[in-house]
C-alpha cells in the first residue's frame, strides 16, 4: 500500500475508533443530566426543549454520504436524536401519560390530543410544546392525587403546576382547562 493508501486506511480506523469510544460516553451523559435535572426540580420537558432550539437556529443540515461518514464521523449523537431522546425520558417521567408529536408539535395527554402550542417571540411552536408537556410530566409524575386545572390569572393550574400561559394564538386558557380536565 502507497503512503496516500496506508494514511487513509490510518485516519478512518482512528475516527471509527473514537466514535466507537465517545458516542456511547455521550448517550450515557445524556441520560445521567436527565436524572439529575429532574431530581434538582427542573422543567423535564426542558432538555428536549433546548435541542429544539438548536434544530430551529441550525437547522439539521444535509444527511451525509458513505464516505463522510468514514473520513469524518461524529462522536456526538445529532440533534434530531438527542431531542428524541428526551422526549421519550419526558414521557416516561410522566408516567407514559404525555407525549408531544415531534412533526406537529402537538401535546397529547393518555394518547388524546391537549394542544398545539403556537409560536411566541423567539420561541417556536414545538420547543414550547417540549416545555409545556414538561410541566405535564412533572405533574403526572408526582403520584398525588391530581385535582381539576383552574384558572389562575390566565396561567392554566394542575395538580400544584403551573403548567402554561396561553399567549395570543393558542386555544383560550379555559378551553385548554375544559379539555384537560376531560381528559386527565
Amino acid at each position: 500500500m502507497n503512503g496516500g493508501g496506508k494514511l487513509a486506511v490510518d485516519v478512518v480506523a482512528t475516527n471509527v475508533k473514537a466514535v466507537g469510544v465517545t458516542k456511547p460516553n455521550e448517550w450515557e451523559a445524556d441520560n445521567v443530566a436527565y436524572g439529575y435535572l429532574t431530581e434538582a426540580g427542573y422543567n423535564p420537558g426542558a432538555p428536549a426543549a433546548v435541542w429544539q432550539r438548536v434544530i430551529d437556529k441550525i437547522g439539521q443540515g444535509g444527511s451525509k454520504g458513505l464516505f463522510d461518514d468514514l473520513l469524518n464521523p461524529s462522536t456526538h449523537p445529532g440533534e434530531k436524536e438527542r431531542r428524541d431522546n428526551y422526549a421519550k425520558k419526558l414521557t416516561e417521567y410522566s408516567n407514559n401519560k404525555v407525549s408531544v408529536n415531534a412533526a406537529t408539535g402537538e401535546i397529547s395527554i393518555n394518547g388524546k390530543p391537549y394542544m398545539k402550542p403556537a409560536a411566541v417571540a423567539n420561541m417556536s411552536g414545538l420547543e414550547r410544546s417540549y416545555l409545556v408537556a414538561g410541566n405535564l410530566a412533572a405533574a403526572y409524575h408526582s403520584n398525588q392525587s391530581l385535582e381539576q386545572a383552574w384558572n389562575d390569572n390566565g396561567i392554566i393550574r394542575f395538580g400544584g403546576f403551573s403548567i402554561v400561559q396561553p399567549c395570543g394564538a393558542d386555544a383560550a386558557a379555559d378551553d385548554l382547562i375544559q379539555v384537560l380536565n376531560a381528559i386527565k
